[in-house]
């Protein structure tokens, strides 16, 4: 992989809002070189897994989560004795507009970092950008 900007990796992808998510891209394509490549996965969780698995109870040991469903925000809680941790998903769609507003072209999108392909199934998607 050495046609990947390593260096571009270093920003941090949690983002609180679209603008946050907007700024931390162009951060991506200004560190990037002229046909540089950056390579990242997003969670890509199906909003019918979502509705499956909510208020699901999980017990391991002494410790226990529960999962909620919060489809406005495209997002699931897991409610752990420790706290709360959310988890937000990002559609194909956003990813894009993102890459493009940011000027980045998209080379391949994947549903894994095998390489499988992705389709309706897949969980996570795997991008890989070049910078023009």
């Amino acid at each position: 992989m050495a046609d990947y900007d390593s260096h571009a990796a270093d920003y941090d992808i949690w983002a609180a809002d679209m603008v946050d998510d907007v700024q931390w891209y162009e951060r991506v394509a200004a560190a990037l070189r002229p046909g540089g490549r950056f390579a990242w996965n997003v969670f890509a969780f199906s909003p019918f897994v979502a509705v499956e698995v909510d208020g699901k109870r999980e017990t391991r040991g002494d410790s226990w989560q529960e999962v909620r469903n919060v489809p406005t925000d495209n997002r699931i809680d897991l409610v752990r004795d420790a706290g709360l941790i959310p988890l937000w998903w990002m559609t194909r769609a956003e990813q894009e507009g993102l890459c493009e507003v940011a000027g980045l072209e998209v080379e391949a999108l994947y549903g894994c970092f095998h390489r499988q392909p992705y389709d309706d199934t897949t969980l996570e998607m795997v991008w890989v950008a070049r910078k023009p």
